[in-house]
């Protein structure tokens, strides 16, 4: 981490694509950007089916709550 943040600073480099770019070329700033995009689609992917699992745990409970109000 620290050689990052000293790379940044003497590069004047305000992401880290740019970092990478000033350091390693255009091509591993292509590859780290592909790198990113997958991970935060891979988290968006995950996110959903840990809400998914839940709601239905989540309907099941209100609709147990709820039964007797709507006779």
């Amino acid at each position: 981490m620290i050689v990052l943040i000293y790379c940044a600073q003497v590069h004047s480099s305000a992401t880290y694509q740019d970092v990478v770019f000033a350091c390693c070329g255009q091509a591993t700033r292509n590859l780290c950007s592909l790198a990113v995009a997958v991970y935060s689609f891979g988290t968006c992917i995950t996110f959903l089916i840990i809400i998914g699992d839940q709601w239905d745990k989540c309907k099941s409970c209100s609709f147990m709550i709820f039964k007797d109000k709507y006779i």
